[in-house]
């Protein structure tokens, strides 16, 4: 267990480091297209791993899991092309804002509006889709915020965050929720992690196990 933990947390920081590097050895006629394809996979990355190192992945089931987690911490920059009311890379660049998915406000009032309308229906897979959305759009902004800061309307946005932190933050975040889920002992994760993603919901039948 500790050993699935260790290996996950290296490839996170991995990632991080590498989709931090890669972006600036990019250049050419197509150098947009490839850095924002390299910072797409790895925000989808940084989600992946941060589940993996959540629920210690060990069999199909937990690498869905990681790979659900991963594509919702892609979908947020599907905002820029929203706000850009175009399908082009190059205006969904040039935008003058930050659009409405980067709004740390806006994101974790939807992951608590989730969480506790799970608790309130009783429905596990409710609350375990609220923290997959907080740690794969959390660790979206704050990778953002080493370049530009955390965006908090209307209260405005915090100065960029220092690289180390970032760092250390994206780390740290899962191993911190995986302490306080253990602690409040949250009832879709036992503390042996027999979980059953969105079996409620009747999914059992698309994800493989």
């Amino acid at each position: 267990m500790i050993c699935h933990v260790i290996l996950y947390e290296a490839a996170l920081l991995l990632t991080c480091l590498l989709g931090d590097f890669l972006p600036s050895t990019v250049s050419g006629n197509h150098g947009n297209l490839w850095r924002a394809l390299i910072d797409s996979l790895t925000h989808g990355g940084v989600a992946f791993f941060s589940w993996a190192v959540l629920v210690q992945a060990r069999n199909m089931r937990g690498f869905w899991e990681s790979l659900i987690c991963g594509l919702l911490g892609m979908a947020i920059d599907s905002d820029h092309f929203i706000a850009a009311r175009s399908l082009s890379l190059q205006a969904a660049l040039s935008l003058r804002s930050r659009p409405f998915l980067h709004s740390s406000t806006l994101t974790l009032a939807l992951c608590v509006l989730l969480f506790l309308t799970g608790h309130a229906l009783n429905k596990g897979w409710i609350k375990l889709l609220s923290v997959m959305c907080f740690l794969a759009w959390t660790s979206h902004h704050v990778r953002d915020g080493s370049r530009r800061g955390l965006w908090f309307p209307p209260l405005g946005s915090t100065p960029a965050i220092p690289y180390s932190i970032y760092v250390t933050v994206t780390c740290l975040m899962p191993l911190v929720i995986m302490f306080l889920l253990q602690t409040c002992r949250v009832d879709f994760m036992s503390l042996n992690a027999h979980r059953q993603l969105f079996k409620e919901a009747r999914l059992n039948n698309i994800l493989p196990v």
